[in-house]
């Protein structure tokens, strides 16, 4: 068997589990300063990082803390008519599927 959700679970490298180590010292010594003076700097290189990786702006890109978090943020923004569809795969995580059937639900009544 070979496990690959490592999404949800799973191996973490140990480069990043010593940056961790260090990134959690650094919170524990002065919280205020790094989870409110410094938080968004600290964010800034990643998201321009990821936003030339994905080709937008960095404005336009915004961390959230899960998939599940980014689809509902994504799906419930729609402005959905009769007659639009909310595609997915049947590939979808259940809760990313839940929010579909919930927005189709409320949005589009009837």
């Amino acid at each position: 068997m070979v496990f690959l959700n490592h999404g949800s679970f799973g191996a973490c490298p140990t480069p990043i589990l010593q940056l961790q180590t260090q990134l959690r010292q650094e919170m524990e010594a002065a919280p205020v300063q790094f989870l409110w003076r410094h938080y968004e700097d600290r964010l800034e290189p990643a998201r321009a990082a990821v936003a030339r990786f994905v080709g937008v702006r960095p404005a336009d890109l915004v961390f959230v803390t899960n998939a599940t978090t980014g689809v509902n943020a994504v799906v419930r923004s729609l402005k959905l008519r009769r007659g639009d569809e909310l595609l997915t795969t049947n590939h979808d995580y259940n809760a990313c599927h839940n929010v579909l059937v919930e927005t189709a639900a409320r949005r589009v009544p009837g």
